[in-house]
C-alpha cells in the first residue's frame, strides 16, 4: 500500500462521542493522524508492521492523537518485538496449548459496564516444570495483539483480575533479574498501546507483596495507582465490576463457569494460529540508528518531522 489507509467508521454514536471526549478523536484528527503515522512507517524501511487503519488507530488512540507520542509508541512496540525473541519468535498458540487450557490467562466473554474487556490471570495454574515465564508472557502478548485489533477495546481499555490462589515460591523464583530486565518494556506504558484501566488482585498471599516489590520499579506512578488488592473478600471487586459478567468462581452470576470460558477462549486462540505466525515478522531491524535507546526522544523527530498535537 502506497497511500494512507482509508478508515470506515462503524463505531456506535456513543463510542464515537467517548472517543471524542476522552481521546481527542474526530474525523479530522483520524484522517491527519493516519496519514502522518502511515508516512512515518513508510519512511522507515527497517520497520515491519501492519499499516491498516484499525492497527494504526490503536497507537493514535493510546496517545490521544498526539502524533509525536503515537509515532514513538509504534517505534517502541516494534523494537520490543525484535528485542525479546523469547516471546515473539515461535509465536504459535498450538505450542502452548496445554498452558492455555490450564486457564492461566483468559479473556472473559462479557465486557464491564464501561465497555472494558476483562482479563483473568491465574499464575497459580502454571506448571513451572513444563513451561517458562517466557511462555506465560507469550500468551499475555497474544492477548494484547488481539486487543489491538479491537476498536471497542482501543477506546474503552482493559481491566485485569490477578487471582493469586495457588501461587507459590516455585512460581515466584521463575521471575529472576534477567527476566524482569528483559521484559521491562512490556511492563512500561510507553511500549504497549493499551489503556489499562484497573488491576484487581484477589486471593493474594504474602508472596504477592514480594512479587509486587520486584515489578514496582518498572511501573509508572499512574499504573501503580490502578492496583487494587482485595484479598479473599470480593465485595470491593463487585463494586468495580458487575457480577453478571463474572463467573461463579468470583461470586458472579455469568451463565458460564470459568472452566467453560477457558475452553471457548482456548478454541478461539488456537483458531488464530496463522494470524499469530504472521506476526513473527513484525519488528524493527537493528541499524546504527536503532541501536539507540528506545527512550531516545529525538528519533521520531529526525525521521518523520515534528508532529504537533492536533487541535480538536
Amino acid at each position: 500500500m502506497s497511500t494512507p489507509p482509508v478508515y470506515e467508521c462503524k463505531l456506535s454514536v456513543e463510542l464515537q462521542e467517548k472517543a471524542r471526549r476522552e481521546l481527542n478523536e474526530t474525523q479530522e484528527s483520524r484522517t491527519i493522524g493516519l496519514k502522518k503515522l502511515f508516512e512515518m512507517v513508510r519512511s522507515r524501511p527497517d520497520i515491519t508492521c501492519p499499516t491498516d487503519a484499525v492497527f494504526l488507530l490503536g497507537f493514535l488512540r493510546a496517545r490521544k492523537f498526539n502524533i509525536d507520542r503515537a509515532c514513538k509508541l509504534l517505534e517502541n512496540w516494534c523494537k520490543m518485538r525484535t528485542s525479546i525473541p523469547e516471546v515473539f519468535s515461535n509465536y504459535r498458540p498450538s505450542d502452548l496449548k496445554e498452558l492455555i487450557e490450564s486457564g492461566v490467562c483468559v479473556m472473559l466473554e462479557s465486557r464491564d459496564n464501561e465497555g472494558r474487556s476483562v482479563i483473568v490471570e491465574r499464575p497459580g495454574n502454571w506448571d513451572v516444570k513444563k513451561y517458562s515465564a517466557w511462555d506465560i508472557t507469550k500468551i499475555e502478548m497474544m492477548m494484547c495483539d488481539l486487543h489491538l485489533r479491537n476498536e471497542e477495546t482501543q477506546i474503552n481499555g482493559i481491566v485485569d483480575i490477578f487471582d493469586m490462589e495457588g501461587f507459590g515460591l516455585h512460581h515466584m523464583t521463575q521471575f529472576g533479574p534477567r527476566f524482569l530486565i528483559r521484559t521491562a518494556p512490556i511492563m512500561n506504558a510507553d511500549t504497549l498501546p493499551l489503556r489499562v484501566k484497573g488491576i484487581h488482585v484477589v486471593n493474594e498471599s504474602g508472596l504477592f507483596d514480594g512479587l509486587y516489590a520486584m515489578i514496582k520499579p518498572f511501573l509508572k506512578e499512574k499504573m501503580r495507582k490502578r492496583f487494587h488488592v482485595h484479598s479473599s473478600d470480593l465485595t470491593q471487586l463487585h463494586e468495580q465490576l458487575p457480577s453478571h459478567i463474572l463467573p461463579t468462581e468470583y461470586g458472579g452470576s455469568h451463565r458460564d463457569s470459568l472452566e467453560s470460558i477457558v475452553r471457548n477462549w482456548t478454541d478461539d486462540l488456537l483458531s488464530k494460529e496463522e494470524l499469530f505466525v504472521s506476526m513473527e515478522a513484525y519488528g524493527i531491524k537493528e541499524t546504527e540508528l536503532t541501536k539507540k535507546s528506545v527512550d531516545d526522544a529525538d528519533t521520531m523527530a529526525g525521521l518523520a518531522g515534528t508532529y504537533k498535537k492536533l487541535d480538536t
